[in-house]
């Protein structure tokens, strides 16, 4: 047992970091393992949360318990304001390097929408809906 901890080193950096966004307010965050972890358990992932670029401020951290992939939501953010994210896998000896710097604003699909009024398109099918029977009793004064 004591060589094994003796041998275990510091994970490396995960693999196939990706961020996607569930909703408004908030994201998922996921990852694997680092593939030169053959040596080393890994128990648990270091997130980090900042609204700077450069995590010199508002730095949020969360340690979450994993194993061979992560899979992490992250709420309560704020709607349109662009986050930044790192992941860090750890062991028994600590944390390995931070994965590379992944970047999400926070939306929702209806925010790139255009702004309509549900009446103007009811209007519109109106319109569209007198000018086909106009043009039908045009075509065919017999049947109706």
């Amino acid at each position: 047992m004591l060589s094994t901890l003796k041998n275990t080193v510091l994970p490396g950096m995960p693999q196939r970091v990706a961020v996607s966004v569930l909703s408004s307010t908030s994201v998922k965050l996921e990852c694997y393992e680092p593939a030169d972890c053959k040596h080393s358990l890994i128990t648990q992932y270091k997130v980090q949360k900042s609204s700077c670029p450069n995590f010199k401020s508002d730095v949020q951290t969360e340690v979450v318990s994993g194993g061979h992939v992560l899979s992490h939501q992250i709420t309560g953010l704020k709607k349109g304001v662009c986050f930044y994210f790192t992941i860090q896998a750890g062991n028994i000896k600590g944390f390995g390097a931070p994965s590379p710097v992944l970047k999400c604003t926070p939306s929702h699909w209806s925010d790139t929408a255009p702004a309509t009024d549900p009446l103007c398109h009811l209007s519109k099918c109106s319109n569209i809906l007198s000018d086909l029977r106009t043009h039908f009793n045009y075509l065919f004064p017999t049947l109706l």
